[in-house]
């Protein structure tokens, strides 16, 4: 007797072999289900939390949250849930072992009873874990605070939409509310523009006939007095009805001398303030014309440079053609110079395309070699003709090549000649321009 309670002693002083005895223990591992729950739900906790004070047991930590009652806050619920749906625990099954390896006669059959044990283990393991999992889900699932914050969560999520959707609704509603009203403004202002306009219409064609009827007016005067019909027509075409209002209130009352005089004096100042008006007005065409046109022949090198260095693509082209020149001319008469160079050559690249060909022939001037001067205006139209098409035929890309070429071109002429002859002709365009 002595002996088998020393024995029973020493197996339960070793901490893994008193977890195997325990682990032995009778239990009862059954599982509520949803039959052992009412419709209500009001035995929920007298069904649940038995089953868990008995599954504690098996824990490893010692801290175990209980399930609590309907008035438990929330967050001890979470950690309720959290804690059994990452439950750990210290239960052994290695009772449950098929083989002993202490009978095993060779270290090679103790590994493979040993392999076959831990399989069987693990398989008990898992089939634990799973019975706690199902235990926890049917809890969870049918937790009244959880399906409380389930509700509550559904509610501000629904709320949370709703007011997403209000907030739109609003939106579209201002939204059509601004369109509308700009749509009404600009019907209205659109009528307002119409009735203006009706009435500026209706206004000058009241005009128009008041001035007709003045002009009318002044041709029966002029029948009447036997009065140049030239004079008349020329103050009819000039008059407005202000002036015809002046006119015939001097005439009033008058006799047939005194209303002479008025036509006469009349048509003498008006022929005056016009003659003076032309003047003026031509006066203003040729200072404009001058502005545009006197440009000395550096300045004219300047802008064919300037066009060279800054194409169309160019950001504040002008602005910067301007600079280049430098001097007081402005963009606008920039503009208009440019213009009319181009529009007089035919050819919107005439300036760039010029320049470059000045370039080119003057660096081949400076290298052709020193001989005595041909006359330049010695050229028959043969030759002339010959010389356009050679220009057209080698573009200036060519380099010093293209001299060379184009002599070739024009029987009779050397290389030195056509460009004598390209240079004269350009001063006398650049002459002509200026």
């Amino acid at each position: 007797m002595f002996k088998k309670i020393q024995e029973a002693y020493e197996f339960l002083s070793d901490p893994k072999k008193k977890i195997q005895f325990d682990s032995q223990e009778p239990f009862d591992n059954s599982v509520p289900s949803a039959s052992d729950l009412d419709d209500n739900l009001t035995n929920f906790f007298e069904v649940f939390e038995p089953v868990f004070e008995r599954n504690a047991k098996w824990s490893v930590s010692r801290k175990i949250p209980t399930l609590g009652n309907l008035d438990t806050e929330w967050s001890h619920v979470e950690k309720f849930y959290d804690f059994w749906f990452h439950f750990k625990t210290w239960k052994d099954f290695s009772y449950l072992d098929e083989y002993d390896p202490e009978e095993a006669s060779c270290r090679e059959e103790r590994r493979w009873i040993d392999r076959r044990n831990n399989k069987i283990r693990n398989k008990n393991l898992v089939a634990e874990r799973a019975r706690i999992r199902g235990l926890v889900e049917t809890c969870y699932k049918y937790d009244p605070r959880v399906k409380a914050k389930k509700n509550e969560e559904k509610l501000v999520r629904e709320q949370k939409r709703q007011a997403r959707i209000d907030r739109a609704i609003k939106k579209k509603e201002k939204e059509e509310k601004r369109l509308n009203e700009a749509r009404l403004q600009k019907e209205e202002e659109e009528r307002v523009n119409r009735e203006k306009i009706e009435q500026e219409r209706k206004h000058i064609k009241k005009q128009k006939k008041a001035l007709q009827r003045r002009k009318n007016r002044l041709r029966s005067f002029g029948e009447n007095y036997k009065f140049s019909v030239e004079k008349i027509n020329y103050m009819c075409n000039f008059y407005n009805l202000e002036e015809f209002n002046e006119l015939f209130e001097k005439m009033e009352g008058k006799n047939k001398r005194e209303i002479f005089a008025i036509l006469n004096q009349s048509h003498d100042s008006l022929k005056l303030v016009i003659e003076n008006r032309e003047k003026i007005d031509q006066e203003h065409k040729r200072r404009k014309n001058r502005e545009e046109f006197n440009w000395t022949e550096e300045e004219e090198v300047l802008l064919s440079k300037a066009i060279a260095r800054y194409p169309e693509a160019t950001r504040g082209r002008w602005k910067k053609i301007q600079s280049f020149i430098g001097g007081n001319k402005s963009v606008e008469l920039i503009i208009a110079r440019v213009k009319y160079q181009t529009k007089t050559s035919g050819s919107r690249r005439t300036l760039a395309e010029q320049y470059q060909e000045h370039s080119n022939a003057s660096t081949d001037v400076q290298t052709t070699e020193e001989s005595t001067s041909t006359p330049i205006d010695d050229w028959t139209p043969t030759e002339q003709k010959s010389l356009e098409l050679a220009l057209k035929k080698f573009p200036s890309s060519l380099g010093k090549e293209r001299w060379k070429s184009i002599s070739k071109a024009v029987p009779g002429r050397s290389r030195r000649e056509c460009i004598q002859r390209y240079k004269h002709i350009l001063s006398i365009i650049q002459n002509n321009r200026s």
